[in-house]
């Protein structure tokens, strides 16, 4: 079980809306927890997501820090688009993995563009291990480890330039599906021994 705080809709559009307005809500909140202190309490909001002031993932981990002031372990968002960093961050790794087979995958938070990994096709990497069979499936990179290498180690791989991509994004209104975002230059994962089932 799980009580949603629903903060209320006139406070969701104001432009200069600061999270700080989830203040007024704890008495709310604190109806909730009074009779059941151990009951899971969650804040609910808008991000504005069909708004030119859509809120950013600043003002949300904000919101979450007030929302958590009243006791809150969550927030929950109406958002009638895909998330901020769809359209203004580029994808991120959360997971990377390399069989003992060879077979490596990441796992990106977003939809990559396929045309951006084929630089790694054949990549030289430490030692005299090469990238090989580079493929894209939505948010999954896919590829080989070619060449010998110590079993169970970890093996480090440059993602620079990789890109998410925008043909797949809902508009939003008056700026379009937006720009592809490119991982930047430096950036690698360390692929860590696992299963890429």
């Amino acid at each position: 079980d799980m009580h949603i705080l629903q903060s209320h809709y006139p406070d969701w559009y104001p432009q200069q809306q600061t999270p700080t307005y989830l203040a007024k809500y704890a008495p709310y909140a604190g109806a909730v927890k009074a009779p059941s202190p151990a009951m899971p309490l969650g804040v609910q909001l808008d991000v504005c997501s069909t708004c030119p002031w859509r809120r950013s993932p600043e003002w949300m981990a904000a919101a979450y820090e007030q929302a958590a002031s009243l006791g809150a372990g969550s927030t929950t968002y109406y958002e009638f688009s895909l998330r901020w960093e769809v359209y203004f961050a580029p994808p991120k790794p959360v997971r990377a993995v390399l069989g003992a087979d060879g077979k490596a995958m990441v796992i990106f938070d977003q939809r990559l563009a396929p045309a951006s990994t084929k630089r790694l096709e054949g990549l030289a990497l430490a030692g005299e291990l090469r990238v090989r069979d580079v493929s894209v499936d939505g948010n999954l990179l896919r590829f080989r480890v070619e060449g010998k290498r110590q079993p169970g180690r970890a093996v480090r791989i440059p993602i620079e330039g990789i890109s998410d991509d925008p043909t797949v994004r809902l508009a939003l209104p008056g700026k379009g599906v937006g720009e592809a975002n490119a991982i930047p230059e430096g950036t690698r994962v360390l692929l860590k021994p696992g299963t890429t089932e």
